[in-house]
């Protein structure tokens, strides 16, 4: 396992004194596009991504003032709910023509980028095939938040960014397996084109990182090792990963990008065959 061991409970002291700390220029901050559209479920509806999605917009605003952000939630009740002035589009779940409408709204509203907040249950039709209805007729570019992905009837998600390195990018991903008794959460690792960042180049066949300790087999949920994000050193390679376990505690995983990739070049297959990386 390419993760080094971990600890149970992150020690909340300051890691450097006063006195050692270097003080290094903030590089400006990029600008974002004009007109920024997130489609979603959006609070006062009850459901995580509506919160998701409303926290989302909230950080937008409170970083990028100077953005104008449209939120367009769908609705799983013909009343529909009592949204914010931010709410300028509501799309029916199960209303094919809704979606249509909704990409005339954006075409014609002149926003710049589109922010799809993708889960299975939102969009209606099979598989929530509704929202390709309109993805299809958008005139300009958006990027999806895929919080679930579904593989041999469990569930596969991305969690922390991907990570840039010179091979491609370097994606952490939670995994789910069912059993009779309850659930197993673990990571998995995939590599995917610099250039071509929807093309996979290789997978791994098996899980990099599953609960083994104490602190990650039993607590709120049993057997749960769930990434949350991650730093990477000055070196470009030391990576510090940091996830929840067991629900019940914050934990932190030492490792290296380098034994990461390598670990993928023994462990892992393309995803249009079973060709081993090195033989």
């Amino acid at each position: 396992m390419p993760l080094a061991e971990t600890v149970s409970l992150l020690d909340l002291q300051p890691l450097v004194s006063g006195d050692s700390v270097t003080r290094t220029p903030v590089p400006p901050r990029p600008a974002l596009q004009n007109r920024i559209a997130i489609v979603g479920n959006y609070l006062p509806r009850r459901c995580g991504i509506a919160t998701f999605t409303t926290d989302l917009c909230a950080a937008l605003h409170a970083e990028y003032g100077a953005t104008e952000l449209l939120a367009l939630p769908v609705n799983d009740t013909a009343e529909g709910y009592n949204y914010p002035d931010r709410v300028r589009f509501e799309l029916s779940e199960d209303d094919p023509a809704s979606y249509r409408r909704a990409a005339d709204f954006l075409n014609f509203s002149n926003v710049d980028l589109v922010c799809l907040q993708h889960e299975y249950g939102i969009f209606g039709g099979p598989a929530g095939a509704h929202v390709l209805e309109m993805l299809r007729r958008l005139r300009m570019p958006f990027v999806t938040t895929l919080h679930t992905a579904l593989r041999h009837a469990n569930k596969i998600g991305i969690s922390p960014p991907p990570i840039e390195t010179s091979r491609g990018w370097l994606v952490i991903y939670h995994g789910v397996r069912r059993t009779p008794s309850s659930s197993i959460y673990r990571l998995g690792l995939a590599l995917f084109d610099l250039q071509e960042p929807d093309k996979c180049l290789v997978r791994g066949d098996s899980w990099v990182f599953a609960p083994e300790a104490e602190y990650e087999r039993h607590g709120d949920v049993q057997d749960v090792v769930f990434p949350c994000g991650y730093t990477v050193a000055a070196d470009g390679d030391s990576i510090r990963l940091y996830y929840g376990a067991a629900d019940s505690s914050v934990a932190l995983a030492n490792g290296s990008i380098r034994n990461l990739l390598n670990w993928l070049d023994v462990n892992g297959h393309t995803e249009h065959g079973n060709d081993r990386r090195h033989k």
